[in-house]
């Protein structure tokens, strides 16, 4: 069963001995919250420890600390880690998630592994698996300036020898987008010559703004 823990909607406001201060216009409040308030929601039955702070590109959160030569950034759940075992992790040495929750850096829901075996529990998880690509052809795509009717009346009047300047002002298009459509640069899926089957290349060239 899993349980969802969500925010509170009050914040308490106390006034420690030593707070961060905020300056507000000619008034300085000093104002903590409290960890209570910062219960967020969780993923499973078991209360993840998520990071309140700054996160790297990749999701993880990250925490600065002060070495002899300044500050260096880490991620938390290397940090937990490394203050759980007492030691610094080496190189070598990758914290996996079994929460699956990057935010997590409860040091019960991490442990020690290498890459083969971060790269194992992606795979026996099913998260190696690339989500679907979803391409939106012809007219279907929200910035496309043509049907499908319009680019076989294009193609057909090309191929009649019709001017290819007139047949661009007629449907409010450029020239090199009338000669891409008449060469199945774009819209190559469209029905494809002898009944074959356009190139998935071509299948993302035909969703460009203008086919």
């Amino acid at each position: 069963m899993v349980t969802i823990r969500r925010l509170k909607p009050e914040v308490k406001i106390a006034m420690p001995a030593k707070a961060r201060r905020v300056k507000n216009k000619s008034t300085i409040l000093i104002v903590s919250r409290k960890l209570a308030d910062y219960i967020a929601p969780t993923p499973q039955s078991t209360p993840c420890r998520l990071w309140q702070g700054a996160a790297t590109r990749d999701g993880y959160g990250q925490y600065k600390v002060r070495r002899d030569d300044g500050w260096q950034t880490i991620t938390i759940h290397r940090w937990a880690m490394t203050q759980a075992m007492g030691r610094p992790l080496k190189s070598s040495e990758i914290v996996m998630h079994k929460c699956d929750n990057r935010f997590c850096y409860r040091v019960d829901h991490l442990q020690i592994g290498t890459v083969w075996d971060n790269n194992q529990d992606m795979f026996e998880k099913g998260r190696a698996v690339r989500p679907p690509v979803t391409r939106m052809l012809g007219s279907d795509h929200p910035r496309s300036k043509l049907s499908e009717s319009a680019v076989r009346t294009i193609r057909q009047r090309v191929a009649a020898g019709d001017n290819v300047t007139k047949i661009a002002s007629d449907f409010a298009v450029t020239r090199q987008t009338i000669q891409a459509i008449a060469s199945r640069r774009r819209w190559a899926w469209l029905d494809p010559p002898n009944g074959g089957k356009a190139s998935p290349a071509s299948e993302s060239q035909a969703s460009e703004a203008g086919a």
